[in-house]
């Protein structure tokens, strides 16, 4: 991807991060990075979410300050930091693991300086209903097991939307980094990198290393899949299946993707009627299919052949273009499957 492109990227991921809040939202500030519940006049990420779930304070006004009975948008301001997310799987009700998001609300959490959220036993956040902005906020680390999204899933009819930022690192039996698995949900990423992640479920079924898409519509633009891997099932950067959902991808980049066992070592796109418009970028430098498609492949039940534009092969590598990261390291042989590495 040239450096233009890239520059343009950085702008994004910078942009969310002088945002303002939208229009009469209830603005909670985090001020502490553990993953903590209890009244101690603190407010971590858990509690801030909690308080958006609830509609009012959580453990009073003393810790997560919330204008009771607003239903309006909710606004969580996120310093730079690394937010460990911690308890095992298995919990629903925001109570221990995963983020749960459950009221049917708006919440946007923004970040500062792409502050990161690392799961450790379970996946970082769950979306059950509602929509979810992450403006400037980094994913890693999380893990569904045999589970869907091991990063971000999106279990209801919710819109899941990235602005900048980054998912990386996280594991799942289908969409190792962000599964949405709704008619009625949504997705939009935008100015978002998607990389090294993983689908490592043993079915055939378990696609989307990077995303696994069964929902109503997706958009992706200007974003980076890069690294991610689908161990069993097909699609190693994108998996779309389903009925009837829309897809279109712009100005975006695959490269290194790998479908191990079967097909689309980039993207993998089978919905029976859906709509779809495709402009992108595969990389020739390390992207890998067992067998065909290497770069995107149809599945065999594709009735409406996608709306292609401006695809491009390339055999270069981005660049990482976010704060408080850098340019991953050389991997196996002097080449990594990523584009960016914490800096921390």
């Amino acid at each position: 991807m040239n450096a233009g492109r890239y520059a343009a990227l950085l702008a994004a991921a910078a942009a969310a991060l002088v945002l303002a809040a939208p229009a009469g939202a209830a603005t909670i500030r985090v001020n502490i990075a553990d993953d903590l519940v209890a009244n101690d006049g603190k407010c971590s990420l858990r509690e801030a979410i909690q308080a958006t779930n609830i509609d009012q304070s959580f453990n009073g006004a003393d810790d997560c300050k919330h204008a009771n009975g607003d239903t309006g948008p909710d606004l969580i301001r996120l310093p730079d930091d690394l937010y460990p997310i911690e308890g095992i799987a298995g919990d629903d009700g925001n109570s221990v693991g995963d983020l749960d998001i459950e009221a049917g609300k708006q919440l946007t959490i923004r970040g500062s300086h792409t502050p990161t959220l690392d799961g450790d036993l379970d996946r970082v956040l769950q979306l059950e209903s509602g929509k979810l902005t992450l403006d400037g906020v980094a994913v890693t680390d999380g893990e569904a097991g045999a589970g869907r999204g091991g990063g971000i899933f999106v279990s209801g009819q919710g819109k899941l939307t990235l602005n900048g930022g980054l998912v990386t690192q996280s594991s799942a039996a289908r969409g190792g980094g962000i599964a949405v698995d709704n008619s009625g949900a949504s997705l939009v990423i935008d100015g978002t990198i998607i990389q090294e992640n993983g689908a490592d479920g043993g079915s055939v079924f378990d696609d989307g290393g990077g995303i696994f898409f069964d929902g109503k519509s997706a958009t992706i633009d200007d974003a980076v899949l890069a690294g991610n891997s689908s161990l069993a099932g097909e699609g190693g950067g994108l998996a779309v299946t389903g009925q009837e959902g829309s897809l279109r991808i712009s100005r975006t980049s695959f490269f290194a993707n790998s479908a191990t066992a079967r097909s689309g070592g980039g993207i993998f796109y089978s919905p029976l009627s859906a709509k779809a418009t495709i402009s992108a970028f595969f990389s020739s430098w390390a992207m890998r299919a067992r067998r065909n498609g290497f770069g995107m492949e149809l599945g065999s039940a594709q009735r409406t052949a996608p709306d292609y534009h401006n695809l491009k092969q390339s055999g270069t590598r981005p660049s990482c273009p976010l704060r408080g990261w850098a340019r991953a390291w050389p991997g196996a042989g002097g080449r990594s499957a990523s584009a960016c590495r914490h800096r921390r």
